[in-house]
């Protein structure tokens, strides 16, 4: 199907190491013809993934939230298949049989991993992170006897120690992405150790001198300071001088959990620089990995340590016949959200039509795997009172959408034992003027389901004060946290044009949204509705969460979600 494309629609690694040394700004390459997002900013106060649901309502503005600083990291390490399948190609890929990825909110770093030498992410991967405000790396990879006569080559000469930095710095600003992943998996003769060591600071240098953006250098933990190829799984001295000149290292999965205290011991004041690899396919790792990676990280984040998750397109490539990938996935990631920590994004103007990288032509029904069309994903689909995701309150519904590739957000019913749950559809950070009232208009498209010609649900916005959350509290895993809590609620919601009486919850503004026909925000099941809601903000405060009470029955389609500053006050419509 893609024999009429050519090279300036493919992504590719580069493989050869003469390449790299001669590598130049090649005006046929796919950057030149396929745009690549900027990284958008995300939130930098942080909900953790065991309080995504709430029960009752006060819980909505007194959890704590935390600065991202103080916090562990999560990186996702993309290993699939040997890498550059459906997702090379720039334009997409009528094979819609593949792996996507969207819980982007949960981590903070993805990498792109093969087997090639320089592994340089496509361009799909690229803008689906960016967008999520997620670093994207490539890797740089050697490995056993090849991988030792590159390495011979290079570190003989000084001047070629320097190029080949200066080229893969290069290149990473070229294909605007964020960083290396570097993977020396090669014995390394002890006299050329030194130089070694040199060329991981001149990349970092090289790095910030050519990338005008912040960049990532992790090291693998794989061959030590003395040549020999032996992975420590923890932090040591052996492997520290690599650490010491890095952005953080990525600890080899065999670990127990003595190592990590070592670990701990050796990292000092960068223990979140310390990434603890834990593979997804469970070889020779603590717990067997799959769907016990939750046993392990509780290890880690009781010790406040990030975490390198390898592989987790295991959950595709493990897909029992006649099971759902979307309920495998959200089921994974669903198990984790306990240890994870929930970014959101903070950039205006915002929109969404939910699109995770797949859609259907309206017109041919012809499928389309295109991860460069995916918009910004909800913080966590699923239940937490269903972790396998059978039967979720918030899912994703492909046999609709708004536009020809969008998706839509299912709000169904929800079956939690007593009483509905709030759902945290989104995190985010956007703020007013800090010295003025400021407006935001919201826009909701909603539709109702043939199935379910009438239902409802509440909408809630939950806005906070920045002036008291400003500040770096320290996190302590002992005992309760010092964070900031959501604080007084300052602002007022009107919903197509109509002012709402928010009622006594002064720190939470919600609605009843009917969608039902001779309603306000009148809808059918064959018409989508936009309601609007304009939130007005006080100096200083800050919408921190969008939130939905599903109704008892029923379901209700989402197809776009906006938000943008407005020069419309709440006052002036009234």
């Amino acid at each position: 199907e893609m024999e009429d494309l050519d090279s300036s629609d493919i992504c590719l690694p580069i493989t050869d190491i003469n390449l790299v040394l001669s590598w130049k700004c090649d005006n046929t390459c796919w950057i030149h013809k396929h745009d690549v997002v900027t990284l958008k900013n995300r939130s930098g106060y942080l909900n953790t993934g065991s309080v995504l649901d709430v029960r009752r309502k006060e819980d909505l503005y007194s959890e704590y939230k935390f600065s991202s600083s103080l916090l562990p990291r999560t990186i996702f390490c993309h290993d699939f298949k040997g890498g550059y399948l459906e997702d090379r190609f720039c334009t997409g890929s009528s094979n819609i049989d593949t792996y996507r990825f969207f819980n982007w909110a949960a981590i903070d770093l993805f990498i792109y991993f093969s087997h090639k030498l320089v592994t340089i992410p496509p361009q799909g991967w690229l803008n689906a992170g960016h967008i999520h405000g997620v670093p994207v790396l490539g890797t740089l990879i050697t490995e056993w006897d090849e991988g030792e006569t590159i390495w011979r080559s290079i570190l003989t000469d000084i001047e070629k120690v320097n190029l080949f930095s200066q080229k893969l710095a290069q290149i990473c600003a070229h294909y605007k992405f964020d960083g290396y992943l570097l993977n020396v998996e090669n014995v390394i003769p002890k006299d050329y150790v030194p130089r070694l060591l040199q060329f991981v600071e001149l990349l970092k240098a090289h790095l910030n001198l050519y990338c005008a953006r912040q960049t990532w250098l992790i090291w693998y933990d794989s061959v030590t300071i003395d040549g020999s190829l032996e992975w420590q799984n923890k932090l040591c001295p052996l492997n520290k001088p690599f650490f010491d000149v890095c952005d953080g290292i990525f600890l080899n999965y065999v670990w127990k959990p003595a190592d990590l205290q070592e670990s701990l011991r050796e990292a000092g004041t960068r223990r979140h620089d310390v990434f603890v690899g834990v593979d997804v396919w469970g070889r020779n790792c603590y717990q067997d990995g799959g769907f016990n990676v939750d046993k392990a990280l509780t290890v880690l984040r009781t010790l406040n340590m990030s975490v390198a998750i390898f592989a987790p397109a295991w959950t595709f490539e493990t897909l029992p016949d006649g099971e759902e990938f979307l309920t495998r996935e959200t089921s994974f990631w669903r198990r984790l959200s306990s240890y994870l920590h929930l970014h959101g994004p903070a950039h205006l103007p915002f929109f969404t039509n939910f699109c995770q990288g797949i859609s259907f032509n309206k017109t041919t029904g012809l499928p389309l795997f295109n991860l460069g069309m995916q918009q910004s994903q909800p913080t966590l689909l699923g239940c937490s009172t269903d972790l396998t995701a059978a039967d979720s309150c918030v899912s994703l519904y492909l046999q609709d959408g708004l536009e020809y590739n969008g998706a839509c957000l299912k709000i169904s019913a929800c079956h939690a034992m007593h009483s509905a749950l709030f759902h945290r559809v989104f995190v985010c950070d956007f703020s007013s003027s800090e010295d003025m009232v400021s407006t935001l208009l919201i826009t909701l498209a909603v539709k109702s389901m043939e199935s379910d010609p009438a239902s409802t649900f509440r909408m809630y916005f939950v806005l906070e004060d920045r002036i008291s959350i400003q500040g770096n509290q320290s996190v302590s895993m002992k005992k309760r946290p010092k964070g900031y809590r959501a604080s007084k609620n300052f602002g007022n919601l009107m919903v197509n044009g109509s002012l709402v009486d928010f009622t006594a919850e002064k720190q939470t503004l919600q609605t009843k949204i009917k969608v039902f026909p001779d309603e306000i925000g009148v809808v059918s099941s064959s018409s989508w509705c936009h309601i609007k809601f304009l939130v007005e903000l006080n100096p200083g405060a800050v919408l921190t969460e969008i939130l939905i009470l599903p109704a008892p029955k029923g379901s209700v389609l989402w197809g776009q979600l906006s938000v943008e500053r407005s020069t419309i006050s709440v006052n002036q419509q009234a």
